[in-house]
């Protein structure tokens, strides 16, 4: 697993608003529990497995809700300027509502979690999608408990106990995720998504990114002129076997594609968001085994 240091800073292409270094979180005025936001359901997940009990964690965005479509109203602002800590993703993700951030009280830490992960590009900027590499989220969890232990220094060794577990469940996702790519026959290993958002996975796992449909890291790009076609043929010289597509995206422009294509398609992907309570992407590590084990199972029996 990664470890965050100095010499690996992430430094994103878009600003995503004001950014707390670690060292200036100072212990917050308690009356009660710690209220902690967080901007992406990831985050609001990773916080709730750090902060347990000692914590109430909202989260901006719902269960599939597209981060990139998203527009807060006055109820997220107000959740937000209720918070005692508010964690964002960082890497460009949030610059489309980065104005909200800067306009928190002054006295509100907003900690980046993306600060210490190995940033890929995607089209020319830095790829905000980093929860897709285990190792990514053991940094960024790493970053929420040392933000909370400066903010919340009477339950610091509580978080640091709630981190180690979680820790450690990263390390088991990684070797069954490593087992179940594995297990795939190499030729087999390829993929196509709709938007890219996939990159880290790809990268951390023994699979081919043939490419996305929209070859862009926002699901609100359209393709340009000629990216369809070059792209079904790719799929047919590289003998893709399905399409992978997201709970959170409308499948449309890739049913299309695939059938042009001759292939099928998977709408049961988690991208940019958890799925609701109670399905099988409820949870981070249930997000990415679940995607894990969809991805493999239609490598194999589509082919």
């Amino acid at each position: 697993m990664l470890v965050a240091g100095s010499g690996c800073t992430a430094s994103a292409t878009g600003s995503t608003g004001r950014t707390t270094p670690l060292g200036d979180v100072k212990p917050a005025a308690l009356s009660g529990a710690l209220t902690a936001a967080a901007t992406t359901t990831q985050i609001a997940d990773f916080v709730s497995s750090v902060g347990g009990d000692r914590l109430t964690v909202v989260s901006l965005l719902a269960a599939n809700q597209d981060p990139h479509e998203f527009e807060p109203k006055p109820e997220d602002v107000q959740r937000l300027n209720s918070a005692a800590i508010v964690f964002k993703n960082g890497v460009g993700l949030e610059r489309h509502f980065a104005k909200v951030l800067d306009n928190l009280p002054e006295t509100t830490p907003i900690v980046d979690t993306s600060r210490g992960v190995r940033l890929r590009q995607q089209e020319g900027e830095d790829d905000p999608h980093i929860w897709h590499d285990p190792r990514n989220a053991e940094v960024m969890v790493m970053n929420i408990r040392d933000a909370l232990q400066r903010r919340d220094p009477a339950n610091a060794a509580y978080y640091a106990g709630n981190t180690t577990r979680y820790l450690a469940q990263l390390d088991e996702l990684d070797a069954r995720i490593r087992q179940l790519i594995d297990a795939v026959p190499p030729s087999q290993r390829k993929l196509v998504t709709n938007h890219d958002a996939f990159g880290y996975f790809t990268d951390a796992y023994p699979i081919t990114s043939v490419e996305s449909v929209i070859p862009n890291g926002n699901t609100t790009a359209e393709p340009k002129p000629g990216d369809t076609e070059d792209l079904i043929r790719k799929i047919r010289a590289q003998h893709v076997c399905a399409i992978f597509t997201e709970s959170s995206v409308n499948p449309k422009l890739e049913q299309q594609l695939a059938a042009d294509a001759g292939v099928k398609v998977n709408s049961n992907l988690c991208g940019d968001t958890l799925g609701p309570q109670g399905s099988d992407g409820d949870s981070y590590l249930k997000m990415e085994e679940s995607n894990a084990l969809r991805m493999a199972a239609g490598m194999v029996e589509q082919c």
